[in-house]
This record gives structure tokens, C-alpha cells and sequence, in this order.
């Protein structure tokens, strides 16, 4: 009799958990239901050249991505090094002309990068996706006056 009473306990709670949403799944896997905090990340690298229509590079371009920044150099590349950061199919890099008229004039621009979940390297099939290399090149249209 005490068994089946426990027995029942054991499927009441377990009925009740999951009304909560908490799965038992993993308990019968492994015998114990381990708690796991976090939240998924990746590092990413980004770098790249930024050309004029004529293919010409333009320094002094601030490129950003998230909270991260690098301004062109005078053959037009930037690199945003190795940074944490949510995984995602696509992120925005934003392009700011931020010396004016010194290198010419261009309209700020944001690219829309895509990405698939295969190009992240090293990941440990949990909460961490790995490296994502990423290089994105811009052309940049001159700003016009109206």
C-alpha cells in the first residue's frame, strides 16, 4: 500500500511540473535534473574593406557592430575584433561617414548580414555556438546635395 501511494505521489508531481512547464526528461536520462544558466553566445570577428563606386577604398568610415566600433584606415579596411555576443542569422553593421568632407562625403549605410548557423566554428553544443569569422565589404554611395 505505501508503495502505490508514493508511486501515485511521484505521478502527481510529475503532472503538476509539467502543467508548470518544467520537463522531468532529463531526470529520466540521467537520475537527476540538473539546473543550467545562461544565455547563448558566440564570438565574432568581423573585418573588411569599404571602396567608393569606383572600387576606390574611403577612410574614415566608422564601421559598428552591437557596442563595437573601427574606423577605415587608408586602404579602406576596419576589423572589429573578437567580441561576445548573441547568436543570430543576421546583424546589422552600420557604416557612418565621421570626417565629413575630409575623405569625401557618404551616406551612412547598414548592411544586413546574414548568417548561417553552420559558419560558427567550435562550438560546445550547449550555450556556447562557437566563432563566427565573418568578412563584410561595403560600397558606399557619395552623400548629394538637394
Amino acid at each position: 500500500m505505501k508503495i502505490r501511494f508514493i508511486e501515485m505521489r511521484r505521478l502527481l508531481l510529475t503532472f503538476l511540473a509539467s502543467l508548470l512547464g518544467i520537463s522531468t526528461a532529463s531526470c529520466a536520462k540521467y537520475g537527476t535534473l540538473e539546473a543550467e544558466y545562461g544565455c547563448p553566445e558566440a564570438d565574432f570577428d568581423f573585418s573588411g574593406y569599404v571602396t567608393d563606386r569606383g572600387g576606390n577604398p574611403i577612410e574614415g568610415i566608422e564601421v559598428k557592430h552591437t557596442y563595437r566600433t573601427d574606423t577605415t584606415d587608408e586602404t579602406g579596411y576596419y576589423h572589429i575584433p573578437k567580441h561576445v555576443d548573441f547568436p543570430s542569422s543576421e546583424f546589422p553593421v552600420t557604416f557612418r561617414d565621421v570626417d565629413g568632407e575630409e575623405h569625401g562625403a557618404y551616406r551612412d549605410t547598414t548592411a544586413k548580414v546574414k548568417v548561417n548557423h553552420n559558419e560558427y566554428r567550435g562550438g560546445d553544443d550547449n550555450w556556447y555556438e562557437g566563432t563566427l569569422t565573418k568578412e563584410v565589404n561595403m560600397t558606399l554611395e557619395p552623400k548629394t546635395d538637394k
